[in-house]
């Protein structure tokens, strides 16, 4: 079971610094920061198997492996 403070830990980014990119860049930033750490909240959030494959056989997740 993951600590409250693992997400925090694992993707180190500040809050101002995440709001004054996104709005600099008019939201792409923000984008592409989600892009960038998406396996890493996936892996913190531990989806469970069976959720998994159903989102990949619909073609809302790309195949990853579970280990």
């Amino acid at each position: 079971m993951p600590t409250i403070t693992d997400l925090k830990d694992k993707i180190d980014t500040k809050t101002i610094n995440l709001l004054l990119l996104n709005i600099a860049t008019m939201g792409i930033y923000q984008i592409l920061w989600l892009y960038k750490t998406h396996r890493i909240i996936d892996s913190i959030n531990d989806l469970p198997e069976s959720y998994r494959k159903q989102q990949i056989l619909s073609g809302k997740m790309e195949s990853v492996s579970i280990s």
